[in-house]
């Protein structure tokens, strides 16, 4: 007989990140009760109640919410979420104000509405202190008109423009004063002010009336108690339990990783900034040489001018994305112009983007999202780590800014060639099946039929390369066009368009059992709209409707993409879920150092103690190789080091 459930939806509140308020609604208060954080027996009594076995707490946002009760020293026995169920059923919008309206017709204020009086109060008060201080004029700016010409701009004193703005909010008290200072460039002396002052911020619910603050809160927990049976039964009905439990799995280490954060060493990076710098420079001054005058290379309109003026581009061309400039990279010109660009973007969005993000322990904490990719797979934002640049040697010196403590290294565990063991367990093709079941190398076998070459003829950069990024590619049905395209990238210029479509056709004739199974996923998306990966997880097909026929065919790539990224996806969840008990053995009963990091596409990182590598890397190692069972043995690498960039094969 099994333990009865008693469900209650809870939310949090905090006020600077500090939690506030816990509110909750079950059978016995279906409109909440608001326990605030200072209420010592309050709070024992929610402690009590979601700690249960026999409570299941519902939240919105658990990844969220669960952090918040974890700082309150509350750690529900069992939980669900919301958002997540939403999130798994396809619905287009997962805010809990756009569910409660849709499925229960609640009407709900935004956190911006119920403190926006306040928030004008608080804006006022911070530009008027603003006004009492003496500030410097704003250093000069140097920006380039439409015609390219550099020109010299003088920025007004923030005092004076403050002055203004309050006038102007004095004669109409509609004006948006917290708008309006961040709609002046930080650069023009809101930076100057920030810095002294600090950041403006919102007004928290704890400046807002009470009564007004108190019925936001409780709303909160009563939609969530409202929708929660309406998703539930969905769920139940599609047979996507097994995904939620999955998902809920996997939050636990998620909250880990966004709590330790990875150590930043500030000299690798300030020292790649200035070889940047140095970089650029060299780059601007030859642009300026080829084209006799100035030329901003991150204008678009400048460089499309120069292009045309050239003979590069015809007078219809105009757009100089990059996918458009690596059809003209031949040209020293269009060279200079992407190395300028890329170098720009090195600076910019990482160098002095990740500096930004080093906080006071000197770590950069990025943020995970289980509800951003329509595959499952996990998001990085603030900032994205899983997107580093690896291709170039410029690029994976970002990376040697990510360095393990004292005492400790780097232990990565990388899922080796996870999406073509997924490809070949969902398509049973038997070539796939017989490579990996004896241990083969599938990209040399893919080499020998693209080049009609024997093993022992076989050049690693000259064939396995390119054959590398032809497996990869063909099982997301890549064009001819997108494998060239693909080949440029990674500079594998010696092939046409018409090789890569012969290379495409002689692995539809090496691997005929996978593209039997694209039809049979094909002809699924046309009959239900959707498909399932290997574990039950959906991928809704809307394309498919569609009377254009290009979004009918992304749709068909978008059908076949999701079962074998969403498969990967769930094997690397898996092994998480099972690997978090063993971590949490390592660091609470050993007490020994055994942080997860991040998660990267197929890899997970962790951040160990040195003497107890030997024992751990074989242990992960079996758990991430065991976690599910395919047609095909799962391998995984493990790589050890003090940085990220400089990992090495560990030996087990």
């Amino acid at each position: 007989m099994g333990i009865p459930i008693s469900i209650v939806a809870v939310d949090t509140e905090t006020v600077n990140d500090v939690p506030w308020s816990v509110q909750y609604a079950d059978v016995d208060a279906p409109n909440g009760i608001m326990v605030y954080c200072s209420d010592m027996e309050g709070m024992a009594r929610v402690h009590t109640y979601l700690e249960s076995p026999s409570t299941l707490t519902i939240l919105h946002n658990a990844r969220y919410d669960l952090r918040v009760l974890a700082q309150c020293g509350i750690h529900p026995a069992r939980y669900e979420c919301t958002m997540q169920m939403a999130y798994l059923l396809g619905e287009p919008r997962i805010s809990l104000k756009t569910l409660a309206y849709r499925l229960v017709g609640m009407e709900m204020r935004t956190y911006e509405e119920v403190t926006a009086e306040a928030t004008q109060v608080k804006a006022r008060a911070y530009l008027e202190w603003v006004m009492e201080l003496e500030w410097p004029d704003p250093e000069p700016i140097m920006r380039t008109d439409g015609a390219g010409v550099l020109k010299l701009s003088f920025p007004k004193n923030i005092k004076g423009k403050v002055g203004v703005l309050l006038r102007k909010a004095d004669a109409d008290p509609t004006i948006d004063l917290y708008a309006k200072w961040y709609a002046m460039e930080a650069d023009k002396g809101r930076a100057q002010v920030e810095n002294t002052l600090g950041s403006l911020k919102r007004a928290f619910l704890n400046e807002v009336d009470t009564e007004v603050a108190e019925r936001y809160a409780l709303l909160d927990a009563e939609a969530t108690y409202a929708i929660y049976p309406h998703l539930h039964a969905a769920i139940v009905e599609l047979g996507l339990q097994p995904m939620l439990e999955m998902d809920m799995g996997i939050l636990p280490m998620i909250g880990e990783m966004e709590d330790n954060g990875v150590q930043a060493d500030v000299s690798v990076l300030e020292e790649l900034g200035r070889d940047l710098d140095m970089l650029s420079e060299g780059v601007q001054a030859d642009i300026n040489y080829m084209a006799r005058h100035y030329v901003n290379p991150r204008s678009s309109q400048q460089v499309a001018a120069l292009l045309q003026d050239r003979g590069i581009y015809t007078v219809a061309e105009t757009s100089t994305d990059a996918k458009v400039l690596d059809k003209y990279r031949e040209h020293a010109m269009v060279g200079k112009i992407q190395d300028y660009r890329a170098y720009s973007k090195l600076q910019s969005t990482y160098v002095a983007g990740l500096a930004k993000r080093i906080r006071e322990d000197g770590r950069i904490h990025t943020t995970f999202s289980t509800t951003r990719t329509e595959t499952g797979r996990l998001a990085s934002s603030k900032p994205n780590l899983q997107n580093l640049p690896v291709r170039t040697e410029l690029g994976r010196r970002i990376r040697a800014t990510f360095v393990s403590a004292t005492g400790c290294s780097f232990m990565a565990l990388d899922l080796s060639q996870i999406e073509l063991r997924i490809a070949a367990h969902m398509s049973q093709d038997q070539t796939m099946l017989d490579i990996y079941w004896h241990d083969g190398d599938i990209h040399m076998t893919t080499a020998c039929a693209m080049f009609g070459l024997p093993p022992e003829r076989i050049d690693d950069k000259a064939h396995r390369r390119p054959a590398k990024t032809c497996n990869f590619g063909t099982i997301y049905l890549i064009s001819a066009e997108g494998l060239w395209t693909q080949f440029q990238h990674e500079g594998l210029v010696q092939f046409t368009v018409d090789d890569c479509q012969d290379f495409l056709d002689s692995w539809r004739r090496t691997y005929p059992g996978f593209f039997e199974w694209v039809e049979e996923v094909k002809g699924e998306a046309r009959r239900t709209g959707m498909v399932r990966d290997m574990f039950g997880r959906i991928r809704w097909v809307p394309e498919l409707q569609s009377s254009l026929s290009y979004v009918r065919e992304a749709g068909i790539r978008q059908a076949v993409n999701a079962p074998i990224q969403a498969g990967a996806g769930g094997v690397l969840k898996m092994a998480m879920g099972r690997l978090t008990p063993i971590v949490n053995q390592w660091q609470n009963d050993y007490g020994v150092v055994c942080r997860p990091l991040l998660q990267i596409h197929d890899e997970l990182i962790f951040e160990v103690e040195d003497e107890y590598i030997p024992i751990m890397a074989p242990q992960f190692h079996e758990v991430m190789c065991s976690s599910v069972e395919l047609s095909v043995p799962l391998r995984a690498d493990v790589e050890v080091g003090k940085n990220w960039r400089d990992l090495k094969a560990y030996a087990l």
